[in-house]
C-alpha cells in the first residue's frame, strides 16, 4: 500500500472509501496533486512514518493498495482509503479526547505541579507559522508548568486592553448579512489545538478566531507591553485545557483552586474537559476560583485591577477606587475602605461577553503587600465540560 498526502484539507470530514470506476488509485493521486510519502509493507501490523505535525493536522491522506507482480511491478487497484484530515472538528467541542483517569488525592492549584498539571502563560507574540500559512506561531512567557504538548488543547482569553483596537478587530455578520466590527477585548476567548511544540514557550496552533486577528505587525508591541492603565497594550493569555476520561476527587473534601491571576504571567483560570465522569465523591470537594481574578491595589488608597490594566495610582475605569467604602464588581470594582457595606461596581466595560474575571476593589488605608491576603479581589474563571457528573 502506498501513502500519499495533499495540502490542504478544510473539510475535516473523516475518512471515505474511495472507489473510482475508470482510473486506478495511483492515477487519481497523480491527477489530483497528491505527493507520495512512502510504501507500507503488508506484513507490518503497525507502520510508522515521519511526518511533521502540521502535515498530520492539515493534509489530506490517500492510501492506495496494490499487487506486486513477480517482476516487481506494482499493479494498483481501482480503490483506496481517503482521509480528509487527522484533526476532526470535534476537537474543539464537547468533552474532548481524554483517555487517562485522574484522581485528586490532595488539594492543589490548577497550574502548579501535582496531579492535574494545568498550565498558563501570557502571549507575547502571534505570527504566521513559517512555511505553513494555514497555521499560527504563538510565543509566550515561561508557562507555570512545562506540560503543554502537541495535541493538547489551550484556552486563549483576553485579560485586559487599553487603547482602541489594541488586540485587533472582530468582524461580525448579523442575521441579515450586514457586516459590523468590534474591538477584541476582555471577555473574548477561543479554543485551539497545539499542532507543534517548537519550544517550552512557543507553539503552532490553528489559524482561526481571535488569534487570527492578532497577527497584524503593528499589534506585536501591544502584546509585549506591560498591561498598565493608560498604556496601549493587549494582554492575552493561554491556559492548558486538562482532558481526562474520569476525574475523581478524593474523600474528605479536596479542593482544586485557580492560581491567583498575575497580569504579567496569567492564571486565574481553571479549564477541564472530562470525557467520562467527574466524581466529587462525598460532596465535600470543590473547584474554586474565588478571589483568583483581578486583585486589589498594592498600596493604600490606590485603584484595584480591572479590564484596562494594573490599576495602582491611575484610575482603571474598571477596577475599584481607593478611599471610602469597599467591594468589587463584575464591571468596575467598588471603592476601597474600612466600611463593611461596600458599594457595587460601576459602569460595565464593553468587551466580549465570554470569559471575564471579576474586577478588584480599591485598597483602604491599611494596605497589605500580599495580593493573596488583600480584600476585594475579583473572581477568576472556571470552564468545565463533563459527560457525566
Amino acid at each position: 500500500m502506498t501513502m500519499y498526502t495533499k495540502c490542504c484539507s478544510n473539510s475535516n470530514g473523516g475518512d471515505d472509501h474511495y472507489q473510482p470506476e475508470d482510473e486506478t488509485c495511483l492515477e487519481y493521486a497523480q491527477a489530483n496533486g497528491y505527493t507520495k510519502e512512502g510504501d507500507i509493507a503488508t506484513n507490518l501490523g503497525i507502520y510508522s512514518m515521519t511526518m511533521t505535525p502540521q502535515k498530520v493536522s492539515s493534509h489530506e491522506m490517500l492510501f492506495c493498495p496494490y499487487f506486486t507482480k513477480t517482476d516487481g511491478t506494482a499493479i494498483y487497484v481501482n480503490a483506496g482509503l481517503q482521509i480528509d484530515s487527522m484533526e476532526p472538528d470535534t476537537w474543539s467541542d464537547g468533552t474532548g479526547l481524554g483517555a487517562a483517569n485522574l484522581s485528586l488525592v490532595a488539594g492543589e492549584n490548577f497550574g502548579d505541579a501535582g496531579t492535574i498539571l494545568g498550565a498558563y502563560a501570557k502571549i507575547q507574540g502571534v505570527s504566521n507559522a513559517t512555511g505553513f500559512p494555514e497555521f499560527l506561531q504563538i510565543s509566550t512567557t515561561t508557562p507555570s508548568n512545562d506540560v503543554i504538548e502537541e495535541g493538547d488543547e489551550i484556552l486563549v482569553t483576553v485579560g485586559s486592553r487599553s487603547g482602541p483596537s489594541a488586540c485587533g478587530v472582530d468582524y461580525h455578520v448579523d442575521n441579515v448579512g450586514n457586516l459590523y466590527t468590534n474591538d477584541i477585548g476582555p471577555g473574548y476567548f477561543g479554543f485551539y489545538r497545539v499542532v507543534e511544540k517548537s519550544a517550552s514557550n512557543s507553539y503552532v496552533v490553528e489559524k482561526k478566531g481571535i488569534l487570527k486577528q492578532m497577527i497584524t505587525p503593528s499589534l506585536a508591541g501591544n502584546m509585549l507591553a506591560t498591561p498598565t492603565v493608560a498604556t496601549t497594550h493587549c494582554a492575552a493569555y493561554i491556559t492548558k485545557v486538562v482532558e481526562a476520561k474520569d476525574l475523581t476527587f478524593g474523600a474528605g473534601g479536596r479542593i482544586l483552586s485557580a492560581n491567583q491571576f498575575n497580569a504579567g504571567t496569567g492564571g486565574g483560570v481553571i479549564a477541564l474537559r472530562i470525557n467520562g465522569t467527574l466524581d466529587m465523591t462525598d460532596n465535600l470537594s470543590s473547584i474554586e476560583a474565588a478571589g483568583a481574578g483581578y486583585y486589589s491595589a498594592a498600596s493604600a488608597n490606590q485603584y484595584g485591577q480591572g479590564v484596562k490594566g494594573l490599576g495602582g495610582v491611575t484610575d482603571t475605569e474598571s477596577g475599584g477606587q481607593g478611599g471610602t467604602f469597599g467591594g468589587g464588581g463584575a464591571g468596575a470594582g467598588g471603592s476601597g475602605g474600612d466600611s463593611s457595606s461596600g458599594q457595587m461596581g460601576g459602569d460595565n466595560f464593553s468587551g466580549g461577553d465570554g470569559f471575564l474575571m471579576g474586577s478588584a476593589g480599591g485598597q483602604d488605608g491599611s494596605a497589605s503587600n500580599n495580593p493573596i491576603s488583600r480584600q476585594g479581589s475579583g473572581g477568576g474563571i472556571i470552564y468545565l465540560a463533563a459527560r457525566k457528573f
